[in-house]
């Protein structure tokens, strides 16, 4: 069995709300959407966070990490120069 197998469903994030996931997860999702004005929080912890996908993203809102006391929003290019 390959993976991601999406065996955690959908990670849905509406525009206006906010989800929080422990850092060092590793997700394994169907599909990734985060609307425009959704907000993935991610942390605080220092453990690597995968989120796997086996169908379509569409990313339009913020994925946020915590470290510690810090919090940021980043902002990485992907290589099929999709933003991320």
């Amino acid at each position: 069995m390959s993976w991601p197998d999406g065996s955690d469903g959908d990670l849905i994030i509406k525009a206006g709300t906010t989800r929080q996931v422990a850092s060092g997860i590793v997700g394994n999702f169907k599909s990734i959407v985060i609307e425009a004005g959704g907000v993935l929080e991610i942390g605080p912890g220092s453990g690597w966070t995968v989120l796997g996908c086996s169908g379509d993203s569409q990313i339009d809102g913020q994925i946020r990490a915590c470290t510690g006391e810090r919090a940021g929003t980043f902002e990485y290019t992907a290589p099929d120069a999709y933003v991320l």
